[in-house]
């Protein structure tokens, strides 16, 4: 925490944080611990201090390091995505891991996850019921797996590295004098 942070009080620290992320004076207040009832009102008084303002230009300057975002975090969530494998999800051809058994780096390439239950057809009942719906139902559950776009993620990695900027051609130059006389022309 630097000077500007340092001066404030717990709750015009978090007051000037949630300002940041909701822009609404009122609700920033009410989520930094003031009172409902005078929510909008101290949410407007704290805006007129000059600290309080100091600490919200600060955060806005250095958006990225408060929020906790940097290059080299951005390139290892993408490389997550990059080089997981649908290998890495399923525990044979046919079957998917247990959740608890896919590493951290492998959930996050998965964009969707959806679980479809199909009824294959209903069981018991009885000849005497007109209820269709009585007896026991056989479901098939099947869960999809969807990962995010590994081409897309690869196509990120290259343009934040660089590897897809053009290349340099190095043009020298060089002197052509066009007053030159010309043996080749005929002077008839």
């Amino acid at each position: 925490m630097d000077d500007k942070a340092a001066k404030l009080t717990e709750k015009q620290r978090r007051f000037c944080e949630r300002y940041c992320v909701v822009w609404n004076a009122a609700k920033a207040a009410r989520e930094a611990g003031y009172s409902e009832k005078a929510a909008k009102e101290t949410g407007s008084d704290l805006l007129t201090k000059a600290n309080i303002q100091a600490y919200i230009n600060e955060i806005k300057a250095n958006a990225a390091e408060f929020a906790g975002v940097s290059m080299l975090r951005n390139l290892q969530e993408l490389s997550k995505i990059a080089y997981t494998s649908a290998a890495d999800l399923r525990q044979s051809w046919h079957g998917l891991k247990e959740w608890d058994e896919i590493s951290e780096e492998a959930k996050a390439s998965i964009s969707e996850v959806v679980t479809v239950s199909k009824v294959l057809r209903r069981v018991g009942g009885g000849d005497d019921s007109e209820d269709e719906n009585s007896g026991m139902m056989q479901t098939l559950e099947t869960v999809k797996v969807k990962q995010h776009s590994k081409i897309q993620a690869i196509a990120e990695i290259n343009r934040i590295m660089g590897y897809n900027a053009p290349k340099q051609i190095e043009i020298t130059e060089y002197e052509i004098d066009f007053n030159e006389d010309d043996s080749d022309t005929d002077d008839d």
